[in-house]
């Protein structure tokens, strides 16, 4: 951890919360890496952690590739034959679970476990003092003196479930109060939270995009379907009127913007033709340092109407793009696997 400096906040993950979150694998974990490069969070993993999210997370995979063996051969039974399907041999498990215990395409500093903290550790659970409880949390109270290393030089957020570090409320958010004594005493901060949804709560309240880059868009999209409108009698009786939502995506500098705009147009001529306005609707790509719309797909725009006969028909240049069948302005499709929702 030589390249933190004291401003550095850090977080570390319980193994429940990297099993709970399938190694950053999660839709939720996508807002986690962009809460971390806003807030300059760097996620700490001690040795301890890591093994054991491994070992946890190997067996829920195990599991589950045993099930769809099971299934495939049920299937072949019924069918007679079937396409070959491939399921990751338990070697090929065990190297993926070791990957997600160290974090996917997430910045993670990797804390060895040294002589003198394993000793620390050991002596605080003989003595059994928190979070060593009834013989159990060995792992525990070396997770708690690795707490204590990082509180001498940085500000710590330690997410757990594990209620034998919390008071003897089950649903206490509170420190057990020797445990909170030793961390009031070092040098930096210590915040402890049962889930990451507090901490992702707050930044999701607090995040926000710069508007006037969809409004700029959509200026420019409308401004040919609003000449072909003039020309026919119709002209704009109003601002347009954004709504917009935003999710956090794999890569921390974009998240993707869904947007839709309304804008009112009357008829200039007086003949009682009616419109529901001006819409334009849309998908892009907002880099969160660039501040800019880089990769949009449109999804629709134009202007329709209905003329004193009751026809309804559109201005020329109006689309409606179908699915599968987008007009995209960019570079390259958006591709995003993990939303998760930001800005509704």
């Amino acid at each position: 951890m030589n390249d933190l400096d004291d401003s550095t906040g850090l977080l570390l993950l319980d193994s429940n919360i990297w099993i709970k979150e399938v190694g950053l694998m999660s839709k939720r974990a996508s807002t986690l890496r962009l809460y971390m490069k806003e807030h300059r969070k760097r996620l700490i993993v001690p040795e301890v952690v890591q093994v054991e999210a491994t070992r946890r997370l190997a067996a829920r995979l195990r599991a589950e590739t045993a099930a769809a063996r099971k299934a495939h051969e049920r299937l072949v039974r019924m069918f007679g034959t079937l396409s070959e399907w491939q399921i990751p041999s338990d070697e090929e498990v065990a190297v993926h679970a070791e990957r997600l215990a160290k974090g996917v395409d997430v910045p993670v500093d990797y804390i060895e476990l040294q002589p003198d903290t394993a000793l620390r550790g050991a002596r605080r659970w003989i003595a059994q003092r928190p979070p060593a409880h009834h013989k159990r949390g060995f792992a525990d109270c070396l997770i708690w003196e690795e707490i204590m290393n990082l509180l001498d030089s940085h500000d710590l957020c330690f997410v757990t479930q594990d209620s034998d570090f919390y008071d003897n409320s089950v649903d206490s958010n509170t420190l057990h109060w020797s445990l909170e004594e030793e961390a009031e005493a070092r040098a930096h901060s210590l915040h402890v939270e049962r889930d990451l949804d507090p901490i992702l709560n707050e930044f999701r309240r607090e995040f926000t995009i710069d508007t006037g880059v969809l409004l700029d868009f959509v200026n420019i999209r409308s401004a040919a379907i609003t000449a072909a409108a003039e020309l026919i009698g119709f002209q704009a009786n109003g601002p347009p009127e954004m709504t917009y939502k935003v999710f956090a995506t794999e890569n921390a500098q974009e998240v993707e913007v869904r947007f839709k705009s309304v804008q009112p147009f009357a008829d200039s001529k007086e003949r009682g033709w009616s419109t529901d306005g001006l819409r334009i609707e849309a998908r892009g790509i907002y880099g969160t340092d660039t501040r800019r719309l880089e990769e949009v797909y449109m999804d629709r725009e134009g202007l329709a109407y209905v003329d004193d006969g009751g026809n309804r028909k559109a201005v020329p240049g109006s689309t409606v793009y179908g699915y599968g069948t987008a007009v995209y302005v960019g570079t390259k499709p958006i591709i995003s696997d993990r939303r998760d929702i930001l800005i509704k």
